[in-house]
């Protein structure tokens, strides 16, 4: 039994898939508190800026998330066809 859910969450995912996922929250969590940061866009600047960091959000979605998601899947596959292999 569990007692601590990080401790499972360590012992159930792979130290590299958990060190990405770590990068990709940290990461994430800055952009958004950038973007978080121009509302309300009062000004024409902070306009400029809510639309750039909602951009940049997109890109990180394309870049970092949608690729981790699928090595995810990818993964959670592979152990799904070794459970059935045994």
């Amino acid at each position: 039994m569990c007692y601590n859910e990080i401790l499972c969450f360590s012992e159930l995912v792979p130290a590299d898939l958990e060190r990405e996922l770590k990068n990709l929250y940290m990461s994430l969590c800055e952009l958004l508190r950038h973007f978080w940061t121009s509302f309300p866009p009062t000004t024409t600047t902070l306009e400029a800026k809510a639309v750039r960091m909602h951009e940049a959000l997109h890109r990180f979605h394309s870049a970092r998330l949608k690729p981790f998601e699928v090595c995810c899947l990818k993964q959670d596959a592979y152990s799904i066809i070794d459970k059935w292999a045994q």
